[in-house]
């Protein structure tokens, strides 16, 4: 087994409580034999708005309140919370009523004392998903205005391959109208081009995904579920993860939706998006189709239907590996290898003014853009110049490469990390050629299983030759002998990196490596990256190495993310090593229970995990943090992180 670091050590003396979280302090009621006292919503309102005395629409350890704290119905009884979490509780329930327009409101015992995961677990299941579930119909797509754009109504762009769907957003178009929504539909060209894409800008807008067919002739578009906040579209990785979150909380039919939208994707745009707006068609995510297809199978019943599904579906994630990742320029035919590498034109639309002005402001002045006098002038002449003319050069080739490599990182969905010292294009990255491996690995068992034709998906030999390749090519070019670690590879220097990343843990749970190689890789990676709140994403030394400044980029120490945790507990479990395991779920869930103790039952995108905090401000801040009176989403992979955290 893996040896204890000195983390471990603090982390269990430290954990006092029972993996649901934090007890709580007790409630008292006057009525002692019933526990539960009803309340007019309107007056229980009032006196909980005393208790928030920060005036932030949360009650929260922020607010300074003296316990006991007295509740009192319209009856005279009298309800004693001693503890900011019950106390939050009653103001939560309180806000459900409100939201179900109901004039009262019952508190019990059971419900105010409900530990802090137990309770986070009920309302994923009974609120959270479903207020995370979008359907692109009449009235879905009124939902989809885009807050990372400053576009004048909502643009709809379908595949120029798809009538059926462009007709029937077509008859919505007068409807829309008289609800004084100005919505624009559009048909994509055949072919999509980073110059089309970048001619958008102004009218980017919602891409539209797949739909199932009705009795009746018409058709529904299918469901899908976003990340929640700012993010507000289907994305690509996020999605494997909320979907393994939707299994568990039994919808198998939304989960199966959303693998039936990659497939769509993927015969209509491509490949699968890094989430459906009209700025990322040039753009993919890491690649988790199969995984996500498998574990929807394992669900379906064990029938000819079933398996009808899962060989069409995986007819699309073989277009996907072949046309995306095993293609120039993702793929390097010199090491076999593959990178991420997103298409485009200049700067990245979505990104908010003002975050590349750090990374730009040396440019200002540049020859070839003399007008441009701040980064922002700088990045407006630029994005004019390919709008003019798709086939315009930027000179210097540092600059040039700059947006190129800002892509390519947002394609891995690690956007941003010093990882790759901002070149991205550069590095084979270990995470993805992990993914791509267990791509490989799943069609090779589902053709040996009979699942899959070897007509059409090729031979058990293929995909195990392919398997054994892409291992030994990440073992010749990324693996570590002596700590037994992988690091990614930089193409363009021939040379292996050295800046350690918690995606490290992929090969394990894709099954890259034996148990024996597991066991090294993991005691050196935990004595690196586990923290008193679980795993960072990268090492502090590798920061420090380079001299740069930790919590400055969000995919970085001290930060920790969900899809990290998730995959390492699974490899780990796999690979023979529970404990490890075990006590990474722990430390991971006992700061969500604080969290959402001590701070409304707050559930965010991510974590600080060296000091156990979700106050995270680096780049755009913490999605999931801004709420009033109850948090109605959580967030899409956190929300996973806690069923699957919870799981014994």
């Amino acid at each position: 087994m893996p040896t204890l670091n000195h983390f471990h050590m603090l982390i269990l003396l430290s954990l006092f409580s029972s993996l649901f979280g934090c007890s709580t302090a007790p409630v008292k009621f006057q009525n002692a034999e019933t526990n539960a006292m009803t309340f007019q919503v309107s007056s229980l309102l009032t006196q909980l708005k005393s208790f928030d005395t920060d005036r932030d629409t949360k009650i929260t350890v922020l607010d300074t309140v003296s316990f006991p704290s007295i509740l009192t119905n319209s009856q005279g009884e009298t309800l004693q919370i001693n503890g900011i979490y019950p106390l939050s509780i009653a103001w939560q329930e309180t806000a459900l009523a409100i939201e179900a327009k109901q004039s009262e409101v019952t508190l019990d015992k059971n419900k105010l004392t409900q530990k802090p995961l137990k309770r986070a677990r009920d309302l994923i299941s009974k609120y959270y998903w479903d207020n995370l579930t979008r359907r692109l119909d009449k009235e879905g797509v009124l939902a989809m205005i885009d807050s990372k754009t400053n576009n004048a109504g909502l643009h709809i762009y379908v595949p120029n391959s798809d009538s059926v769907q462009f007709n029937y957003y077509r008859k919505l178009l007068p409807y829309w109208r008289s609800q004084n929504v100005r919505v624009y539909l559009h048909r994509l060209p055949q072919k999509i081009t980073a110059g089309f894409v970048r001619n958008l800008d102004g009218q980017h807008g919602i891409l539209a995904l797949g739909y199932r067919q009705m009795g009746n002739g018409s058709i529904e578009p299918l469901p899908f579920v976003v990340p929640g906040g700012r993010f507000n579209e289907m994305y690509g990785w996020d999605s494997y993860f909320i979907a393994l979150g939707l299994i568990e909380s039994g919808k198998i039919e939304l989960a199966k939706a959303m693998v039936d939208n990659f497939v769509y994707q993927t015969n209509h745009y491509g490949k699968i998006l890094n989430a459906n707006r009209s700025y990322y068609l040039t753009r993919s995510q890491p690649p988790f189709t199969t995984s996500m297809i498998r574990a929807v199978y394992e669900k379906l019943p064990n029938n000819q239907e079933s398996r009808e599904w899962v060989a069409g579906a995986m007819r699309a994630a073989l277009k996907e590996y072949n046309k995306v990742w095993m293609s120039p320029p993702r793929r390097d035919a010199v090491t076999g290898l593959s990178r991420y590498y997103a298409e485009g034109l200049g700067p990245c639309p979505e990104v908010e003014r003002g975050h590349y002005n750090e990374a730009l402001v040396s440019f200002v002045g540049d020859k070839q853009f003399p007008q441009a006098k701040n980064v922002q002038e700088l990045i407006d002449i630029i994005t004019n110049s390919f709008q003019k003319n798709p086939k315009f050069k930027i000179q210097n080739k540092q600059l040039a490469d700059f947006f190129l490599h800002d892509r390519t990182m947002r394609e891995s969905g690690h956007d941003t990390t010093f990882r790759w010292h901002d070149k991205a294009a550069d590095y084979a990255t270990v995470d993805l050629n992990s993914l791509l491996f267990k791509y490989e690995q799943d069609f090779l068992d589902l053709v040996q299983e009979g699942v899959l034709s070897s007509e059409e998906f090729g031979i058990a030999e293929y995909w195990r030759n392919a398997r054994n390749s892409r291992r030994l090519a990440m073992f010749k070019h990324m693996h570590e002998p002596t700590s037994g670690l992988f690091y990614d590879y930089n193409l363009a220097e021939k040379k292996r990196s050295d800046f350690l990343s918690a995606t490290v843990f992929y090969t394990l749970w894709a099954g890259i490596v034996d148990q024996t190689q597991a066991r090294k890789l993991t005691r050196s990676a935990l004595l690196e990256l586990e923290q008193p709140g679980g795993l960072a994403s990268t090492s502090l030394s590798s920061l420090k190495k380079y001299g740069y400044p930790p919590g400055q980029r969000q995919w970085d120490y001290p930060n920790g993310w969900a899809p990290h945790q998730i995959l390492a507990w699974k490899g780990l479990e796999q690979m023979g090593f529970p404990g490890d395991a075990g006590r990474l779920k722990q430390t991971w869930t006992e700061m969500l229970a604080k969290g959402i103790s001590d701070y409304n039952g707050t559930i965010p995108e991510k974590y600080d995990v060296a000091n156990r905090s979700h106050k995270v401000f680096a780049e755009y801040g913490n999605v999931g943090t801004d709420f009033s009176y109850i948090t109605k989403e959580g967030f899409g992979w956190m929300n996973t992180s806690i069923l699957l955290g919870l799981k014994k």
